[in-house]
């Protein structure tokens, strides 16, 4: 096959650049070299608004006041809650009842677990008279090695069987009874009596009365600098008060890139367990844009994670972010952010992506 050549005189070049750019079309006689491309029609108008931080050595932390020992009684067997024996607020002692499962169908169990161990005890009562007799027939050369040998694997057998019983009758009787682990106040009652719950339910939280701790999550660049850091804290929107280290966690939570540190007050009164607080961290080797606040409206939320829109290259780019305590319309931002970085005011109208144009 021949490929034929067509070749138009100079006149038909020019003609045809000539309708190129009257139709717009590129590649004949483009935008002057240097000449800037114009916004993209559907960039989203978006203002930004700068981090506002805290340096000069003090950083300030959401933290959480816990009580010392903390537990959430459970449910450890599938049956009907009869009885509950104490309300919000009662102080229980160590080993106190809290709740029993005692409705007929519990009671038919427990007595047949019961029934169970006591068989258990005659057969290993009988194994264990068996054996004393065989061994003196065999002392009198009466009865044989192998004789002797099978009454003691049998009362080794019964004994198995009774301890096996005696864990069942012990665990079921503790099931079906909850008690305090230790002394302290009832804070919550997740149950009513009469309910139908399942092994693992909660029933009841209870909490220490005596000693809290203070929680707090600590920026991986700030641990080096806690153990000399001045340290207070702030019990909801009281007065700051002095607090000590206690103990560090040796395990940085590698999703937050933070390390939970253990406080305790300094002096009297002691704040109320699970109450809100935040912590002040004085030191000068303190890294610098340690607290960052955004306004309420750049935060994106969706389910338990946090975020918001940080402008890069014209773009709007979803960041998750750590975030600590909301008030008068701002949010401190934890982790996620470095200082410099610009963003969007308001997160509505924005996805992952999409390009901006920033309002001057």
């Amino acid at each position: 096959m021949i490929e034929k050549r067509f070749r138009l005189p100079a006149w038909g070049v020019a003609t045809l650049c000539g309708a190129a750019v009257a139709i717009g079309l590129p590649g004949c006689g483009g935008k002057p070299h240097g000449e800037r491309a114009a916004p993209r029609a559907d960039a989203v108008t978006v203002e930004t608004v700068a981090l506002d931080s805290t340096s000069g050595g003090v950083m300030v932390l959401p933290a959480r006041i816990k009580a010392r020992e903390e537990a959430t009684i459970t449910s450890r067997v599938a049956g009907r809650l009869t009885t509950l024996l104490v309300r919000e607020g009662d102080r229980v002692r160590a080993g106190q009842s809290l709740a029993r499962f005692d409705a007929p169908e519990s009671r038919r169990a427990l007595a047949a677990t019961r029934r169970e161990w006591e068989a258990a005890k005659l057969a290993q009562d009988f194994a264990q008279r068996q054996q004393a007799r065989m061994d003196s027939l065999f002392a009198l050369q009466v009865a044989s090695q192998r004789d002797r040998e099978l009454a003691e694997n049998a009362r080794r057998d019964a004994e198995a069987r009774y301890e096996a019983a005696q864990s069942d009758l012990e665990s079921l009787e503790a099931a079906l009874e909850a008690r305090s682990p230790f002394d302290g106040v009832v804070v919550r009652r997740h149950v009513d009596p009469g309910a139908d719950v399942q092994p693992g339910a909660p029933l009841l939280d209870v909490r220490s009365a005596e000693g809290v701790e203070i929680f707090v999550p600590v920026p991986e660049a700030a641990v080096p600098a806690l153990e000399a850091a001045r340290l207070s804290y702030q019990a909801g929107d009281g007065p700051w008060r002095p607090a000590r280290l206690t103990r560090l966690e040796g395990m940085t939570d590698f999703t937050t890139r933070t390390r939970t540190a253990h406080l305790a007050p300094v002096g009297p009164p002691a704040p109320e367990p699970g109450a809100f607080a935040r912590v002040r961290l004085e030191s000068p080797d303190l890294p610098d844009a340690a607290v960052r606040a955004l306004p309420a409206s750049s935060i994106v939320r969706r389910g338990a994670l946090t975020g918001a829109f940080v402008i890069e290259n014209d773009h709007a780019v979803l960041r998750w972010l750590k975030l600590g305590r909301e008030q008068a319309g701002s949010v401190e931002v934890i982790s996620g952010l470095w200082p410099g970085e610009r963003v969007a005011r308001d997160a509505a109208g924005l996805a992952d992506g999409v390009p901006v144009r920033i309002r001057s």
